[in-house]
């Protein structure tokens, strides 16, 4: 019996001990098993950092896409002057400067998908005002106030614009076309009109639903002489205003 008695006491610290750190291990291996736990529930791994937000706000930032195709009303105004000369010797028999030519119509506007709205396309119809046409032949007027219907098609290449796309710089260039349909000249001039085809650059600016443009145009007056020998140019430089009303 004294033995047992001493068996009990050398042994009781030992026990003890390892009934205080039994539950000192219980609880590390319960936390653990929490956190994975959760972590199966919810499907979250270590590589859950792919999947938060990384970036700005701006990333986030969803505004309303500009239609592809828009109607813009515009007005434009021009000083011009221009050239007769012979053909065979490209000698000069008229010249005027400082005239006015005037439109007022409307275009669409089209910006095809895949270019980032770098390129479109204008096609623009107008009713436009001479001061005058060019004068082909001495002694006899040249036409005066004459309207005329004109088309202009003018591929357009923005090479600047801003992140919420509401400012932008752009080049436009293409042909143009004009047909007279009427004129106020009070005498006959032994010359006809023919359509007047010419060409146009502009270099222009958006602010919002405001477009802005420098122009210069040339064309060949549509005015022939009756001898065929005859030919005038008219030179062109103006401003033009635009609307879009399809913003």
């Amino acid at each position: 019996m004294f033995a047992s008695c001493f068996l009990f006491v050398c042994t009781a610290p030992l026990i003890a001990q390892d009934i205080l750190d039994s539950p000192a291990q219980i609880v590390q291996i319960s936390t653990t098993e929490t956190k994975n736990t959760t972590e199966h529930i919810l499907d979250i791994s270590d590589d859950s950092e792919l999947i938060r937000p990384t970036g700005s706000l701006s990333t986030y930032n969803i505004s309303t896409e500009r239609k592809r195709i828009q109607m813009v009303v515009k007005a434009e105004y021009n000083t011009y002057g221009y050239n007769t000369y012979r053909i065979a010797d490209n000698e000069r028999l008229f010249h005027k400067s400082a005239l006015s030519n005037m439109s007022l119509g409307a275009g669409l506007l089209w910006e095809p998908k895949g270019f980032n709205r770098k390129l479109g396309i204008e096609v623009d119809a107008a009713f436009a005002s001479y001061q005058e046409l060019a004068q082909m032949n001495a002694g006899f007027l040249p036409a005066r106030n004459v309207t005329a219907l004109s088309f202009a098609l003018l591929p357009q290449y923005v090479f600047y614009q801003n992140e919420a796309e509401t400012v932008a710089l752009f080049v436009q260039a293409g042909p143009t076309f004009e047909k007279v349909i009427s004129d106020s000249t009070p005498m006959k001039t032994f010359v006809y009109h023919d359509d007047i085809i010419g060409y146009k650059v502009g270099l222009g600016t958006r602010f919002g639903r405001l477009f802005t443009s420098i122009n210069f145009s040339q064309n060949d007056s549509g005015r022939t002489s009756w001898s065929n020998f005859v030919k005038a140019t008219i030179t062109k430089v103006g401003l033009s205003l635009g609307y879009n009303l399809s913003k």
